[in-house]
């Protein structure tokens, strides 16, 4: 989940466009054009995130996978907690509580959560504590049109906003 990051994925355009033009170098050109272009979106998005998360952040959140370790990272947030969700697992009632314990303790407003990953629980702390479940795309699903990773980063811009600036 490093594309999280803005910065680690634009080492990832550059990694990639090495590797392409390792493997088929005379389209050198094209690659390196359209790692250039692309850069250039990303910058731009990671312009935007700077110029419009500038006010005071909730820094203290909770997150219910750590895909939104490395944007949290990226803004300084402060990842108080993490669940670990996946498909396939389910908390306890023991872990549950512990949650619980952990939102109220530490007085968390924010949890992210993510699209994939079932809202039952997220809603379960939400309904126990003061904190809000706000839900992230960590873009491991659904669109997968070139410019899927930026239209997906602008929606969690605005998830953002909402939470932090509540």
């Amino acid at each position: 989940h490093v594309w999280m990051n803005m910065n680690d994925y634009l080492l990832q355009i550059e990694n990639v466009k090495h590797a392409l033009i390792e493997l088929d170098p005379k389209h050198r050109n094209l690659y390196e054009k359209n790692a250039r272009e692309y850069s250039r979106k990303v910058k731009e998005l990671k312009k935007r995130y700077e110029e419009e998360l500038t006010q005071p952040l909730n820094t203290d959140v909770i997150i219910f996978h750590d895909a939104f370790a490395y944007l949290a990272d990226e803004l300084g947030l402060n990842v108080v907690y993490t669940i670990n969700m996946d498909s396939d697992s389910a908390l306890s009632a023991g872990e549950l509580k512990e949650i619980i314990k952990e939102v109220n303790l530490s007085k968390i407003r924010v949890m992210f959560t993510e699209e994939q990953f079932a809202k039952s629980i997220a809603s379960s702390v939400q309904s126990e504590t003061d904190a809000k479940v706000y839900v992230i795309d960590s873009l491991v699903t659904g669109d997968s049109t070139k410019d899927a990773y930026l239209t997906g980063m602008e929606k969690n811009l605005e998830v953002l906003k909402k939470a932090l600036y509540q």
